[in-house]
């Protein structure tokens, strides 16, 4: 966009000197004229920039407020995760601690307690999770 701008520019200042050249003018007419044909362009050529800055400026600032809600959509979706991952652990860490709760032996029907009555100190008791399926 900005070289065919740039070549546009080029060709109508190169058009514009050609046309004023080859018109039968005498040397302080051609010199106004020029100066005139000049302004204009500097004119014409300050506007478009102008346009073509504050397109871009607005192109930018579009571009910054969907960035910016893409991010915000993405850290709510990071926080969602988090969340339910957290919940997913607290969940296991209730259900590992109930069933340490339920492993554990009872005061009256310890299996090391009758082992150590016979003598005998090795255990006998299988883990619980031995016959989970």
């Amino acid at each position: 966009m900005a070289n065919a701008m740039k070549g546009l520019l080029i060709g109508g200042a190169i058009g514009a000197v050609t046309a004023l050249l080859v018109t039968p003018k005498n040397g302080k007419e051609m010199r106004e004229s020029l100066k005139l044909k000049s302004s204009e362009l500097t004119a014409a050529a300050r506007e478009r920039a102008s346009l073509m800055a504050s397109q871009a400026a607005d192109k930018a600032s579009a571009a910054r407020e969907r960035m910016n809600e893409m991010g915000k959509a993405a850290a709510d979706k990071v926080a969602t995760v988090a969340e339910s991952t957290a919940g997913v652990f607290q969940n296991m860490k209730n259900d590992a601690q109930a069933d340490q709760e339920k492993d554990k032996p009872s005061l009256g029907s310890s299996p090391s307690a009758s082992a150590t009555s016979t003598g005998n100190t090795a255990s006998t008791a299988t883990p619980s999770h031995a016959y989970q399926s």
